[in-house]
């Protein structure tokens, strides 16, 4: 029921230390719009903090990703070093057939981008890019927050495609991250059970702000946690979805185009407003 739009992956924000004298952690959080996947580094960017970056997307080069973004909104500072890997991570992109932009750079971004990184087209604005990418998102119907990163997410995701116009965006712990969702305004929030008391606190924090208060809440989880689920249905989430909850489970019992399958029916009600046919009886 995918096989219309374009792929979603895992969102598995990656956590590195910079080797500097100071402690510093970077973020990089992805998503997939159309045939673009656009990457998010946050923080400091400096040195051997690219890394994750080269590392990522040759990971999604790998999966037949071929068109990047990497928005530099989120960066803090940068310098000659990580500027400068710019231009290798391009190379590889276009050595795999692919094409990369950088866009969104602030003022103290931008000058090292534009005197170091002088192979990499840089663009100031993301949607421009995504347009020169792949076109405009011309059948574009709204967002779905996939919230809960792991490795059962990820065997979940891998290679899905977007599906009917909705563009999905990955996020790592629900309540870390629940600020964010609320800024998606999301059409629907899918949930992964594993983190426990963080998806309650997440659930409570979108069900009091407007934007999310009557968002459906699709949860998956092992069968195990039925319980869990019930009582995260009393805190406001919809309905639950089965899953096998180890990676090797997931890809035995119950495949990833099962599990797509099963979130397609639910995103199909969500499409056309049937909120109150999602509900879970008990």
């Amino acid at each position: 029921m995918f096989e219309d739009l374009p792929w979603f992956r895992q969102i598995i924000p990656i956590k590195h230390l910079l080797n500097y004298s100071f402690v510093m952690v970077v973020n990089i959080s992805y998503r997939a719009i159309g045939s673009v996947v656009c990457l998010y580094p946050e923080g400091r960017l400096k040195g051997a903090a690219t890394g994750p970056i080269k590392t990522l997307i040759q990971k999604l080069l790998a999966e037949d990703s071929r068109n990047f973004i990497i928005n530099f909104k989120n960066v803090l500072v940068m310098d000659a070093p990580a500027a400068t890997a710019m231009n290798s991570i391009y190379k590889e992109v276009k050595r795999n057939d692919g094409r990369l932009i950088l866009t969104d750079a602030g003022y103290d971004v931008l000058p090292w981008l534009e005197k170091y990184a002088t192979e990499v087209p840089i663009l100031n604005d993301e949607k421009v890019a995504i347009e020169k990418l792949s076109g405009k998102l011309e059948n574009y119907k709204g967002n779905i927050a996939v919230t809960g990163a792991s490795d059962i997410a990820s065997a979940l995701f891998k290679g899905a495609k977007n599906y009917k116009g909705l563009v999905f965006h990955f996020f790592d712990d629900p309540e870390t991250t629940a600020e964010k969702v609320i800024e998606l305004n999301p059409l629907a929030i899918v949930l992964n059970m594993e983190h426990g008391q963080s998806a309650i606190q997440a659930i409570r924090k979108w069900r009091f702000d407007q934007n999310t208060k009557e968002c459906p809440i699709i949860l998956f989880g092992p069968p195990s946690a039925g319980a869990d689920a019930n009582v995260m249905i009393k805190e406001g989430a919809n309905d639950f979805i089965e899953v096998k909850f180890s990676q090797a489970e997931a890809l035995a019992y119950l495949k990833p185009l099962d599990f797509r399958n099963i979130l397609a029916r639910k995103l199909d009600m969500v499409l056309a407003g049937d909120y109150e046919d999602i509900i879970r009886k008990s």
